[in-house]
């Protein structure tokens, strides 16, 4: 679950204002003690959000007429997903396999290791019963060159998509689910500061 930065703030200012409000009762040496103890403890909260994971954000990508696109060997690129100025998409090749590429689309430099959580999901189409092939990995990015990720596991050919349930005849259409966040809030913190870095220097 994921730590909420709001309430560690309002718990701080409540115990604060105890504080306050005992400050006549205690010596000085007293109070300083409970005082040093909650910022210990405020600290401790403070990183532990930091390790936490902010939630996904979610984009679905349809692709109808799935069998002509296939012979046609058409390229989808999905809606883009962005923080700040990164930019990643989910490109669908249609083909004899099909082949699911994450990429990051701006190629900006930025300073520290960016870590990624994605997954990406194939939709079975045959009820809520039914089983999704999902695959999920850590996209790791250390440079300013373009990154581009096949997605191994869901290569499948168009008598499999058909076979397990991810293709219907009548309907003939595709469904994927495209899930990226950043691993922790500490490396959404660093794509923030860069950003605001880069509008500085703009602006000067």
């Amino acid at each position: 679950a994921v730590v909420s930065t709001q309430s560690t703030g309002t718990r701080f200012v409540a115990e604060c204002r105890q504080l306050a409000a005992v400050y006549t009762e205690e010596t000085t040496a007293e109070l300083q003690s409970r005082v040093n103890k909650l910022l210990e403890n405020a600290e401790i909260d403070l990183l532990s959000c930091l390790e936490t994971a902010p939630p996904f954000t979610i984009v679905k990508q349809i692709i109808h007429d799935f069998t002509y696109n296939t012979q046609e060997q058409k390229l989808f690129t999905s809606e883009r997903v962005s923080f700040c100025d990164m930019r990643f998409c989910l490109r669908v090749q249609c083909g004899n396999t099909l082949g699911v590429f994450v990429e990051e689309m701006n190629c900006l430099p930025f300073t520290g290791a960016r870590e990624f959580q994605v997954e990406v999901t194939l939709v079975n189409q045959f009820g809520s019963t039914a089983r999704n092939k999902r695959a999920t990995f850590i996209l790791r990015m250390t440079s300013d060159r373009p990154v581009s990720r096949h997605v191994e596991d869901l290569a499948m050919t168009l008598r499999q998509l058909q076979d397990f349930g991810f293709l219907k005849d009548k309907v003939d259409t595709l469904v994927l689910r495209f899930s990226i966040r950043p691993l922790t809030y500490q490396v959404l913190s660093r794509i923030q500061q860069d950003y605001i870095t880069r509008l500085e220097k703009q602006s000067t």
